[in-house]
Order: structure tokens, then C-alpha cells, then sequence
């Protein structure tokens, strides 16, 4: 904020003005009227109110709702007693096996999942091996392990680039740039260039599509990540500036109007800097170690501290691996057996004339439903309960809210908060509150926006898997936008089987439709 605007009496609380706009959104988040399930950090050794002042979440409730300006910063008695009371509508991360799931009552049918699949890849595997000789089939393994090598090293080169913004905040905390000037610019055209060179990278060396689907999708997680850390770090420059130009305004000021006006300002500014963590105070989070530490961790949205816990549980991280490589090798099994086939024969319909294209489409697509949900299933459990969870484990990092019960989704819009809660957050912070913070835009053009980049990068995926810019699941998913809307009204509406049935039939059918469109048309 310029020293002109800080010289209106209004203009000074700007920022506080603009954090008003959230309020319902943000209320609805934690007082149990939204579906959005947050961390839970009372399970951890960490815990407590103070550890809860570092989710820049509450932050927002106790800056808004409990006048934090009024204080002479930090944290008072009474924001640890608003944070007492929304720890206790935070719901715990959920798990699909937890050291108490025996004791559910719905224990048997979680066992009974997975003996069915069980059974269905011991089939397939003596299938494979009467017919092949061997267990695992060719084709996918084959796929698996060449240019293995050089996708690690491209890879490990977008894992080193992607410490150009601490880098950018290191020259900022030094004063060679300011980052209301130039430094968002930069940051801004290096994150471009970034996605553009390493998306040019795989198709350049011909990079087999598993491994060109494995370094989009990093690609656009490192994107996140430096998006995240980058703006996070740029909004807190602004508060800083605005705290220097309002405490030399104070010092000039004649009018008692204004000199009120200035202090809370300055009250306001110290406080949110103060808020951020109890631990380490900014700038002096931009640190090598600090960032090392975040681009561990399974997260892509940056704060200064993050709860965690004591120890690494041994016996937790072999039980994980163990669940990581079974997983991934009953994927291979059930890829080999039961997808490869329908897959060959898209692709091989896919060159026929179109009008025959569509007489054989629906038998092409009821063959691909069933191994298609299979392959979902435990590519969710494999990654979001397997891997994050590893991760999580190895370094420490206590919030392991990866995702919530998002099969019970009675409607889209839920099922987007719950199945990726990680990049929810991301969006929710840096797209959906950003464009109505910096835009002015309503709440309905904010949720339209944070799902057209979304479907712009799930398309983005698509291009590097098939080669094919067609916009199929792109408007797939802009579709859940009417979807969610329908399960509002009045035909829909308290009938929770019902739209559990359709959600489910969506999923089931949904990524068969997609891959078979890019296939055969």
C-alpha cells in the first residue's frame, strides 16, 4: 500500500476490509455447516491452541471475528479460547484402516473388500501364468521400466529448479528486490516457463506415457508448492510495507482521527505477522532449511510452522511400504488382465470410420467400466493412503488429512472437497479466496474460475497421456458444476441414497467415458 493511501482514514484497514468478504465461506468451513473436513491436531504431541494459531484458516476466524486488531498484537487469552472452541468441530482425518477399525461396525464389509480383491488378482495371476508363463504380463512392465533412469534425472531437474523462489524471497529479504515491484513478475513468468519447459521435456525424448503422466503430474505439484510459498511470503511483504509506511504516517500525523486510524494499522499488521507462527517470526522462515523442509513435505500449501510429531513409527513405515508395492503390482495385474485388452481394442476401433466408431462405442465402454473402477480404487488407496502416508511418516509432518469419506458424496461439489483435500486447500487459498479478494469477483464466478483452472490442468494430464487435445474431460468436470446445482433442488434434494447412487454411478462411469472418447475419437 502506498503512503497516499495510507493517508485516508479508511484506506489503512483495507486488508482487514477485504478478509470481511470470506466471512460466511470461512464460518461455514468451521462451524460444521460445510462438508470440508480440516486437521485435527489434537491426536498429535503438538497440539494445542497455539499450534492451531499457525493454520492461516483459523487465523482468518480469529483475525475477523474476534477483533485480534484491538489487542497490541500476538495472541490473547481470548483468541485461545476461540481456538479451544473450533478445535472441537475439527473432524479427525480419516483413514480406511486405523489402529481402532476392527471396532467398527463395518469391519467385515472393509476385510470383505479386500478379499474380493484379492481373489480377482490370484485369478488373474494364474490366468497370466498358464497362458504366459509367468505372473506379470509384458506389456505394462515393459512400459514401467524404460527410460526409467532418464525420468528420474528429468525428475530430480525439476525438484532443484523448483527452488527458484526461495531463492527470489532470499534477494527480496535482502532488499535487492521488492516483491510489489517486480518480484510477483518474476515469480509469475519463471512459474510459466517452468510448466511449459518440463510438459516440452517428456514429448521431446519420447518419453514412455506412464512416465510422461508421472512428470506432468510432478511438474504441476512443484508448480503448486511455489506458487503457494511465493505469494504466501509476497502477501506478508505487503503487511510489512504497510507497517513501516502507517508507523511513519503515525509519526507526522496531526489529526487524533488519524493517528487512530495509523495505530490500527499497526496494531492489525503486527498482529497478523505475529499470528503466523509462535515459533519462527518473519522474514526469518525464508531459509534454506525452511524450504528444504516444505518441499518434503506432503503438502502444497505453505505456512511458516506445521504441526509435528516426536518420533518416525518403524513398524508404521514398513507396513505402508508393504501396502505401497502390493498395491502397485496388483495395479500391474489388474491393468494386464482385465484393462489391456479393451484398451488395445479402443485404440484399434479408434482407426476404423466414424460411423462404425459409433456402433461399436457402447460395448467398448461397458468393457472398460469395471477394470477402469478397479484401477481408480487403488490408485486412490495407493497414492493418498499409502504414499502421502509414508511420507507424512518419514518426515515428521503431523497433518496427514490427505482426504475425507468422499464415497458417502451426495453431490459433486462435496465429492471435490473431500477425495484431494490437499489441492483443495490449495485452491481454496489461492484461487477461489484470491480472485474474490483481488477480482471483486461473486462467490459463483469464484467457484466457476477454481474449477476451469482445475479442469484446464486435469486436461493438461489428459494432453500428455493421449497426445490429444480434445477438451472431453475438461468438460466432464466443468458438467459438476449443473450436477451440484440439480442436487439442490427440490427432486434431489434430503435424498442421500439417491444422489449417493448417481455419484457413484458418475464415478464408475466417468473415467471409462473419458479415456474411451480420447481413444476413439
Amino acid at each position: 500500500m502506498s503512503s497516499s493511501a495510507l493517508e485516508s482514514p479508511t484506506s489503512g484497514l483495507q486488508h482487514r476490509q477485504e478478509r470481511s468478504v470470506l466471512d460466511d465461506q470461512v464460518e461455514d468451513i468451521y462451524s460444521g455447516s460445510s462438508d470440508t473436513s480440516f486437521k485435527d491436531v489434537t491426536e498429535f504431541d503438538t497440539a494445542g491452541a497455539a499450534e492451531l494459531l499457525q493454520d492461516p484458516d483459523v487465523r482468518v476466524i480469529v483475525l475477523e471475528k474476534h477483533k485480534s486488531l484491538n489487542s497490541p498484537g500476538g495472541t490473547s487469552r481470548t483468541d485461545i479460547t476461540v481456538i479451544k472452541e473450533l478445535q472441537k468441530n475439527f473432524n479427525r482425518r480419516f483413514r480406511f484402516a486405523t489402529d481402532h477399525s476392527h471396532k467398527s461396525p463395518f469391519f467385515g464389509f472393509y476385510t470383505l473388500f479386500w478379499v474380493a480383491y484379492g481373489w480377482a488378482i490370484i485369478r488373474a495371476g494364474i490366468a497370466n501364468f498358464m497362458n504366459n508363463g509367468q505372473v506379470f504380463g509384458t506389456l505394462i512392465t515393459h512400459i514401467l521400466l524404460r527410460d526409467i533412469l532418464w525420468v528420474f534425472l528429468a525428475d530430480l531437474a525439476m525438484y532443484c529448479a523448483s527452488f527458484f523462489p526461495f531463492l527470489l524471497q532470499l534477494s527480496i529479504k535482502h532488499g535487492y528486490i521488492s516483491w510489489d515491484r517486480s518480484g510477483w513478475v518474476i515469480q509469475s513468468l519463471y512459474q510459466f516457463v517452468y510448466i511449459i519447459f518440463f510438459l516440452h521435456i517428456p514429448s521431446k525424448y519420447k518419453f514412455p506415457w506412464i512416465g510422461r503422466t508421472f512428470l506432468v503430474l510432478h511438474s504441476i505439484v512443484f508448480l503448486m508448492k511455489m506458487h503457494s510459498y511465493s505469494f504466501y511470503n509476497g502477501y506478508l511483504w505487503t503487511i510489512r510495507k504497510e507497517l513501516d509506511e502507517a508507523k511513519q504516517q503515525l509519526s507526522v500525523a496531526t489529526s487524533t482521527n488519524k493517528k487512530e486510524e495509523f495505530q490500527k494499522i499497526i496494531r492489525f499488521c503486527k498482529a497478523e505477522i505475529a499470528l503466523q507462527s509462535s515459533d519462527i517470526k518473519f522474514p526469518s522462515n525464508i531459509s534454506l532449511k525452511n524450504y528444504f523442509s516444505y518441499s518434503s513435505f506432503p503438502t502444497v500449501v505453505y505456512q511458516i510452522t506445521y504441526p509435528r510429531t516426536k518420533v518416525i513409527r518403524k513398524t508404521y513405515v514398513l507396513k505402508k511400504l508393504c501396502a505401497i508395492f502390493g498395491i502397485f503390482f496388483l495395479s500391474i495385474i489388474v491393468a494386464e488382465h482385465y484393462l489391456q485388452s479393451p484398451i488395445m481394442n479402443s485404440i484399434a476401433v479408434g482407426k476404423e470410420p466414424l460411423a462404425d466408431r459409433f456402433k461399436k462405442y457402447p460395448v467398448l465402454l461397458a468393457d472398460l467400466v469395471a477394470p477402469f473402477t478397479m484401477i481408480f480404487l487403488l490408485i486412490f488407496f495407493m497414492i493418498w493412503d499409502a504414499i502421502l502416508d509414508t511420507i507424512g511418516e518419514l518426515t515428521r509432518f503431523a497433518d496427514r488429512n490427505f482426504y475425507g469419506p468422499w464415497w458417502n458424496s451426495q453431490s459433486w461439489d462435496e465429492y471435490a472437497r473431500l477425495w484431494n483435500v490437499t489441492v483443495h486447500r490449495f485452491l481454496l487459498r489461492h484461487v477461489y479466496y484470491a480472485s474474490i479478494l483481488s477480482f471483486r469477483t461473486t462467490k459463483q464466478n469464484a467457484a466457476f474460475l477454481t474449477f476451469f483452472i482445475s479442469s484446464l490442468f486435469h486436461e493438461l494430464v489428459m494432453f500428455a497421456i493421449f497426445r490429444k487435445l480434445r477438451g472431453y474431460l475438461m468438460l466432464f468436470q466443468l458438467a459438476q458444476l449443473p450436477l451440484t446445482a440439480l442436487s439442490r433442488t427440490k427432486l434431489l434434494k434430503d435424498k442421500p441414497v439417491l444422489n449417493n447412487i448417481l455419484f457413484w454411478i458418475g464415478i464408475c462411469t466417468g473415467p471409462s467415458i473419458v479415456c474411451s472418447l480420447y481413444l476413439v475419437f
